[in-house]
C-alpha cells in the first residue's frame, strides 16, 4: 500500500500538468481582458496550487528513495536472520559439547572425592589401630601387675582360710551354746508373756477417741451448763425469797463469793440474775471437778489417788496410764454405784447454797437441770479418764492475758470486751476450768479458762445496785406489793402445780 500510493499520485500530477497550464494560460488571457480583484484572488489560488503541486512532486521522489532504502534494509535483515539461525545451531552444538564435558568433569571430581574419603577413613582406622595397640600394651602391663597382686592375695587368702577354719570351729561351738541359751530365753520369754498378758488382762483397757472429740465434749459441757442455768435463773424470785435474809447467808458467805468479792443483790434485776447464775455455775464446776472428774471411783473422797497419778504422769506417763487402767478395773460395778452416789451428792451440794432461796417450783426444776448437767459431766469424763493420755482440769489461769475467755452474759454482752485484765488477780472469778494433758512433765493446754472479770458489765451493775439498795424491809414491801398485783387465780394455780411437781420429785428421789 505504501509503495503504490506515491506512484499513483505522481501519475495523476503528470496528467494534470497540461490541463493546469491550459487553465493558467486561459486565466492569463482572461486577466488581460478583465483586470479586477476577483481575478487576482483566483490567480493567487492557482499560484498556490502550482506550488503545492511542486511540493507534492518532491515528496513523491523522497518516497521513492525511501522505498528503495527500505528494500535494501529488508534484504540485509533477511541475510542477518539467516546468519543468526546458523549461529543458534552452532551455539546449541557447543552447549551440548560443554554439558558433556562438565558431566565428565563432575564424574572425575566425584571419583577424586571418594578416593579422598577412603584415604581419610583408612588414615583414621590406622590411627585407631595404633591407639588400640598402645592401650593393649598398657593393659598387658597392668594385667601382669594385677596377676602378681592376685597371686599375693591368693597366698594371703590361703593363710586366712586356715585361720577362718579354726575360727569357724570355735564359732560353731559358741553358736551351739548360744542356741541352748536362746531356747532357755524363749521358754522364759513365753512365761513372761503369759504373765504379762495376765497382768494386762487385769486392766480395763483404754478407749481410743480423737482428741478433738474429747476437747469439744469438754467445752460443750460448760456451754450446756451455762445455757440450762441461765434459763433457770432468768425466772423471777417471789418476794418471800427476799424476806428470809438468812437464806442468802450460805451463798453470800461461800468461799468463792468471799474470795472474789462477788456482789449478790437481793432483787430480780437482770444483773442480779446473771451474777447468781455465774456464781452457781462456778460452784457447780468445782463440785464436778472435785467429785466427778476423778480417775477412779473406788475411794471417791480420797484425793491422794488423783494426786499420785498426776505425779506418775509427770515422771512416767506410761506407768501412770497402766496404773489408772488397773485401778479402773477394780470392781467396776461398785465404781458405777459410787458414781451414781457422787452425782446425787454433787447436785445436793450445789443446791444447798440456794435451796432456801428458791420456791418449790424453781427448786424442782433447778434440781432436774443440775442433775442433767452432772450426768453429762460424768458421761464426758468417762471418755477422758479412759483415754491413754492423762487429762486434768485446772481452774488456775496462765500468766498470759490471752489465755482466758470472758464469761458471756445471756444478753451476749462480753464481760471483759475490749479490756485487758490480769487473769490471776483475786477478784477475777474462774467460772469454768481449762483442760490439759500431762505427759512426762510436759503440760499441753487444749482449752482455756472462762473467767468473770471484776470489770464485767453486769458485775458493775450489781455493785451499783447494792450501793443504792434500800433497807431490807422496804425491799420486801415493794416486792410484796408487786407480787400482790398479779392475778390471785393464776398464782394459786401455779403454786398448786409446783407443790404437786415437788412432791412427786421428792418421792422419786426418796425424800
Amino acid at each position: 500500500m505504501t509503495c503504490e500510493n506515491p506512484s499513483m499520485a505522481a501519475a495523476a500530477s503528470s496528467s494534470l500538468v497540461p490541463e493546469a497550464q491550459t487553465i493558467l494560460s486561459f486565466f492569463d488571457q482572461l486577466k488581460a481582458l478583465s483586470p479586477s480583484v476577483g481575478y487576482e484572488m483566483i490567480m493567487n489560488i492557482c499560484e498556490d496550487n502550482r506550488k503545492l503541486q511542486g511540493r507534492l512532486d518532491d515528496m513523491s521522489n523522497k518516497v521513492k528513495k525511501r522505498e528503495a532504502t527500505i528494500d535494501g534494509m529488508l534484504e540485509v535483515n533477511e541475510k542477518a536472520k539467516s546468519q543468526h539461525r546458523e549461529t543458534i545451531v552452532q551455539v546449541q552444538k557447543l552447549e551440548k559439547v560443554i554439558q558433556e564435558k562438565e558431566s565428565l568433569v563432575e564424574k572425575q571430581i566425584r571419583g577424586l572425592c571418594d578416593r579422598d574419603t577412603q584415604i581419610k577413613k583408612l588414615t583414621a582406622e590406622i590411627k585407631k589401630q595404633a591407639d588400640h595397640l598402645a592401650r593393649t600394651k598398657q593393659e598387658c602391663g597392668t594385667l601382669q601387675g594385677t596377676i602378681e597382686a592376685k597371686d599375693t592375695i591368693i597366698t594371703g587368702l590361703k593363710t586366712d582360710k586356715v585361720n577362718l577354719t579354726d575360727r569357724l570351729t570355735r564359732l560353731e561351738k559358741l553358736n551351739s551354746d548360744i542356741e541352748e541359751a536362746n531356747q532357755t530365753l524363749k521358754s522364759t520369754l513365753g512365761e513372761i508373756q503369759t504373765k504379762l498378758c495376765r497382768v494386762e488382762g487385769f486392766t480395763v483397757g483404754h478407749i481410743d477417741s480423737e482428741e478433738n472429740i474429747l476437747i469439744d465434749s469438754f467445752t460443750g459441757l460448760w456451754e450446756l451448763a451455762k445455757t440450762k442455768l441461765n434459763s433457770a435463773f432468768a425466772v423471777d424470785l417471789p418476794p418471800e425469797s427476799f424476806q428470809n435474809v438468812s437464806a442468802w447467808t450460805k451463798l453470800k458467805e461461800s468461799h468463792l463469793a468471799q474470795t472474789h468479792r462477788i456482789p449478790l443483790p437481793c432483787s430480780n434485776s437482770q444483773a442480779a440474775k446473771q451474777v447468781r447464775s455465774a456464781l452457781v455455775l462456778a460452784i457447780l464446776a468445782r463440785e464436778i471437778d472435785q467429785h466427778v472428774f476423778q480417775p477412779v471411783y473406788t475411794l471417791p473422797t480420797d484425793p491422794h489417788i488423783r494426786q499420785t497419778l498426776i505425779y506418775l504422769a509427770r515422771t512416767d506417763f506410761e506407768k501412770e496410764s497402766f496404773c489408772r487402767s488397773l485401778l479402773q478395773s477394780i470392781n467396776p460395778d461398785m465404781q458405777d454405784k459410787s458414781l451414781q452416789t457422787i452425782i446425787k451428792n454433787v447436785v445436793s451440794n450445789v443446791l444447798c447454797y440456794i435451796d432456801d432461796i428458791l420456791p418449790d417450783t424453781q427448786r424442782a426444776s433447778l434440781y432436774s437441770e443440775i442433775e442433767v448437767i452432772v450426768r453429762k459431766a460424768a458421761e464426758v469424763w468417762q471418755l477422758i479418764r479412759r483415754s491413754k493420755r492423762m487429762y486434768e482440769p485446772d481452774f488456775d489461769p496462765l500468766e498470759s492475758d490471752e489465755d482466758w475467755i470472758a464469761f458471756d452474759a445471756p444478753d451476749k454482752e462480753r464481760s471483759a470486751s475490749g479490756s485487758k485484765h490480769n487473769p490471776r488477780e483475786p477478784d477475777t472469778l474462774t467460772v469454768f476450768p481449762r483442760l490439759s494433758s500431762i505427759e512426762n512433765n510436759n503440760v499441753i493446754d487444749y482449752s482455756v479458762v472462762i473467767q468473770l472479770a471484776s470489770s464485767s458489765h453486769f458485775l458493775s451493775k450489781a455493785r451499783s445496785e447494792i450501793k443504792r439498795e434500800p433497807s431490807s424491809s422496804s425491799v420486801v414491801r415493794k416486792m410484796a406489793q408487786t407480787w400482790r398485783n398479779r392475778s390471785v387465780t393464776s398464782k394459786d394455780t401455779n403454786v398448786r402445780q409446783s407443790l404437786e411437781f415437788a412432791n412427786g420429785h421428792n418421792k422419786v428421789n426418796g425424800k
